[in-house]
């Protein structure tokens, strides 16, 4: 699906609401599909709370998407005036943090809705497992979630470096040394739900191992998919959903570790060898 701002603007307003509404769903099709999942257990098994949170939260979830997009597109030339003014701290902003200051920044509200979705995912996942005990596969596919939550995300800052970002290609920063970088910042970014998972498993440093190896090496294989992609959001979405089945497949069967490897080969692999070939114009 491809939407120009400059045609869509055009449209009355609540049409273009239906519009970012549609492009949402499609985009959150894959967690869309594990909370049906997640009602039809809810439901069976007598957790009427549950279901009812997820019902509610999930059309508002979307609706808010859709209300910040058209706000953002169609009164960006508004000046936002601040009524409680806070003192600044100015402090040293190191070149490979600049993606999540913009995302703190700029992409507040996607942010945090984002890990709204990450923790309700992971705490329905667990709530709906509670009778099985302390089993990795149920932390691992809590995990899983968390990754498709963060997938927005992912697209975001591919498309921030495009916009703002390309002049780093001129500097003297290799591409092993970027891939240490985009380590940085997914370890940054998942470090809420990384304390929750260590404390969740009882500090097993076994688990713990398992779970953030997979968590870094899921996120990096997805960060290299838009980077090959040129963040191309149809075929973004057919491999998340693609990435869901296989993954839910490998946990099941008890092969995280060997998948999380993988992961990890494919995305080092895929952002190093393209890290200097790819024409960031493509994606902006």
């Amino acid at each position: 699906m491809c939407i120009r701002d400059s045609n869509l603007t055009v449209l009355p307003k609540n049409n273009q609401i239906w519009v970012w509404l549609k492009m949402y769903v499609l985009l959150l099709l894959p967690i869309l599909g594990y909370a049906l999942f997640l009602l039809l257990m809810a439901l069976s098994y007598g957790h009427y709370l549950t279901f009812m949170a997820v019902a509610l939260f999930l059309p508002l979830l979307l609706l808010l998407l859709a209300l910040s997009t058209f706000n953002r597109h169609n009164y960006a030339f508004r000046i936002t005036k601040r009524w409680v003014k806070l003192p600044m701290l100015k402090i040293k902003r190191p070149f490979w943090t600049w993606p999540l200051f913009y995302l703190l920044n700029e992409q507040r509200l996607m942010l945090v809705l984002c890990k709204v979705v990450s923790f309700v995912f992971l705490k329905g996942m667990l709530w709906m497992f509670a009778d099985v005990g302390p089993d990795s596969r149920v932390y691992l596919t809590a995990a899983m979630t968390v990754v498709l939550s963060h997938s927005v995300v992912l697209l975001n800052l591919v498309k921030f470096e495009a916009n703002y970002l390309s002049f780093a290609k001129g500097l003297p920063i290799s591409a092993f040394s970027k891939l240490g970088q985009w380590l940085g910042v997914m370890c940054l970014l998942l470090s809420p739900e990384m304390i929750l998972f260590v404390w969740l498993v009882k500090f097993d440093w076994a688990q713990c191992f398992a779970i953030l190896f997979y968590l870094l090496s899921a996120m990096l294989c997805l960060l290299a998919l838009v980077y090959w992609l040129k963040a191309n959001m149809d075929n973004y979405l057919k491999c998340l959903l693609f990435f869901f089945f296989v993954s839910m497949w490998v946990i099941l069967a008890g092969q995280c570790l060997v998948f999380s490897l993988l992961l990890l080969g494919l995305g080092s692999w895929g952002l190093v060898w393209k890290y200097n070939r790819t024409d960031l114009r493509e994606i902006a």
